[in-house]
């Protein structure tokens, strides 16, 4: 009898291993799923990296996510940069994501700055929309429009990335320098891209 009790176990414990990982998965859907909305973005036009106007409206009907850098930064605008080289990467194959960089030094990061910087990072523009415009457009949209940043000082920005949904309200907040948040953030893209 004590022979045929480890053939009696194995079923139990497969059974046993597959509640555990659909639990697991259970609980990763819930942890993006419900995801709140904390206002919507702007109607807003700067210019891209192509010295051409680029709209928000041009963005109704994707999910994106939007940072606030600056070309010679040498501090969190790196990784940050890295990070969306990496969504960029990650989605680019998907026509509804897209991702936006807007400079918070718009009298150095002129539009052939931008292309340059782009081509750093292996962005496809098309994608990975690079953007500028006057000082006053730019710190609107970060401090008023996203709610990040500082309204004093816009070089000492925000290194939150922003979430945003197809109907352009703001859907998460995730810090670009801390890599747990960054893998919440692609769960979340993905748990939007469910909802189209």
């Amino acid at each position: 009898m004590l022979r045929f009790l480890p053939i009696a176990v194995v079923p139990l414990i497969i059974f046993g291993l597959f509640i555990i990982c659909f639990i697991l998965f259970q609980d990763s859907r819930i942890e993006s799923s419900g995801l709140a909305v904390y206002g919507q973005v702007p109607e807003f036009t700067l210019i891209d990296s192509n010295a051409k106007e680029f709209s928000s409206n041009q963005l109704t009907g994707k999910i994106w996510v939007a940072d606030f850098i600056f070309t010679k930064c040498a501090g969190p605008c790196l990784t940050m940069s890295r990070q969306m080289a990496e969504f960029h990467k990650n989605f680019q194959k998907d026509n509804r994501v897209r991702m936006i960089s807007v400079s918070v030094d718009p009298e150095r990061d002129s539009p052939q700055v931008l292309s340059k910087y782009a081509l750093l990072y292996s962005a496809n523009t098309d994608i990975w929309h690079f953007l500028t415009g006057s000082s006053e457009a730019i710190h609107q949209l970060a401090f008023k429009g996203f709610k990040v940043g500082s309204i004093e000082d816009s070089i000492n920005h925000s290194t939150y990335f922003v979430l945003v949904d197809q109907k352009l309200q703001i859907r998460g907040y995730y810090d670009g320098v801390d890599q747990e948040k960054m893998n919440q953030l692609s769960r979340d893209i993905a748990y939007l891209l469910e909802e189209i």
